[in-house]
């Protein structure tokens, strides 16, 4: 029978090992206990999802907007209003519109006085449409319009305004602007910025074109349209800029660019395909 040599080693280092592994263990151990009790919250509850509920509940259903109605909205002078909505047709004298600086064409319409001017330029006459076509002025506004261009005619109805003016009220605004010479022009206070077509027509377009003023053909009329949109853009473009029979040059407001009034072309087109 052989006999087998013991390792007098194999004990120890046995026993050595199995105490290495019984650290790591406990170590191990220890480790997961320690996260578990810092990453816990012992008694606490998730009320996340309540405190989201009941914020919910609690929230308003709409909101109200207060107005201040003791502010009045600013009153144009008589040159914006002259410049935004007059110009267009008394500029240049369509159909007979008597110019500002034309002191011959004003003088018959002045003699009716103020308030006969104002009536007028109020209810429309022949092919003026009622308050030059913009039914958001004001009797004061349309007023101090009439005032300034009288003045740079010659005549001075300022007088006559401030006695027809309510107890209190302010002088006409027009008063301010009346002296100005008859050679300085109006700058556009409604003068559309970067070709927006809408704009230009809203602010110089639209007192001729929304009456059908002088046959000039409606916003949105389909049939007074078709024959000009077949004569090609470029041909539109060229009798909007440089005028056509009793349509004068960019509307009667020289002061608008090409491209302002190109885009004002385009769409008024738009609307009338």
């Amino acid at each position: 029978m052989a006999v087998v040599n013991k390792d007098p080693y194999a004990k120890p280092v046995l026993i050595g090992g199995l105490v290495v592994i019984g650290a790591a263990a406990l170590v191990l151990v220890s480790s997961l206990f320690h996260t578990i009790s810092r990453n816990s919250t012992v008694g606490a509850q998730d009320n996340t999802m309540a405190v989201a509920a009941a914020a919910d509940n609690i929230k308003p259903i709409g909101t109200v907007v207060t107005v201040d109605k003791s502010v009045a909205p600013v009153a144009r002078t008589g040159e914006q209003v002259y410049t935004a909505v007059c110009t267009s047709c008394h500029t240049a004298g369509v159909l007979n519109a008597p110019k500002p600086d034309d002191k011959a064409a004003w003088e018959p319409r002045v003699a009716k006085g103020l308030k006969g001017l104002l009536t007028s330029a109020t209810n429309g006459l022949n092919q003026m449409p009622a308050k030059g076509g913009d039914p958001s002025l004001t009797d004061q506004e349309l007023t101090d319009a009439i005032v300034y261009m009288t003045a740079k005619a010659g005549f001075d109805l300022s007088k006559e305004a401030q006695a027809a003016a309510p107890a209190g009220g302010a002088a006409p605004a027009a008063a301010a602007t009346q002296a100005a010479p008859a050679a300085q022009g109006a700058a556009p206070a409604a003068q559309a910025a970067g070709g927006n077509g809408e704009k230009t027509y809203r602010s110089a377009c639209f007192a001729c074109h929304d009456a059908g003023v002088a046959n000039a053909p409606k916003l949105g009329d389909k049939a007074a349209w078709g024959p000009r949109i077949a004569n090609g853009m470029d041909t539109l473009y060229t009798h909007s800029l440089t005028g056509f029979n009793a349509m004068p040059a960019k509307g009667g407001n020289a002061a608008l660019s090409d491209d302002d009034v190109k885009a004002a072309v385009d769409f008024m087109v738009s609307q009338g395909k």
